[in-house]
């Protein structure tokens, strides 16, 4: 049987709260999972992100991206790494091109977080047929430090990718 579950673990990783939901109760799911775990700065600014590059395209975040970002690929087909604003925008300019007016359409859930500036989410760009997951990091003034992209379908990757950049960053 199909659901959507919000999970909640202690700082050991023990299960201490478990919320399931039918499938078609996803706003319902999104809300507990907001009154359990209210979003950090990083889901926050990943929202601004989003919601600005695709009313307004890639140019229109480059003020959101430090000069010396780090982009990085892990789906099959596509893996890559790049350094720096200019080619972060690059590369957000050949999905504006590839998005038409009527496909200018996406959306995001967070799904994680770690700290104040890490974020997990799903990326979904439903009339072009793509869906990802996506780990940003953010710094304190909310411009995009780091992003890396799994399959939609290696969430034990992703969430093993946050945890070890949110180790990193406090230890």
């Amino acid at each position: 049987v199909q659901s959507n579950a919000v999970i909640e673990c202690d700082a050991d990783g023990l299960l201490t709260g478990l919320v399931v939901f039918d499938l078609e109760a996803l706003d319902e799911a999104r809300a507990e999972l907001e009154r359990r775990v209210p979003a950090n700065r990083g889901v926050t600014f990943g929202k601004v992100f989003t919601e600005r590059w695709v009313a307004e395209g890639a140019d229109a975040v480059a003020d959101l991206i430090v000069d010396d970002v780090v982009f990085e690929d892990h789906r099959a087909g596509l893996r890559a790494s790049w350094r720096g604003r200019a080619a972060l925008l690059d590369n957000l300019r050949v999905i504006d091109e590839l998005m038409t007016a009527d496909a200018r359409v996406v959306t995001t859930d967070p799904i994680a977080h770690r700290g104040e500036r890490l974020s997990l989410h799903t990326y979904d760009f439903p009339l072009m047929g793509v869906e990802t997951l996506n780990l940003s990091e953010f710094d304190e003034y909310g411009r995009l430090a780091f992003t890396t992209f799994f399959e939609p379908n290696d969430l034990a990757g992703a969430v093993q990718a946050l945890d070890l950049r949110y180790a990193e960053a406090e230890g």
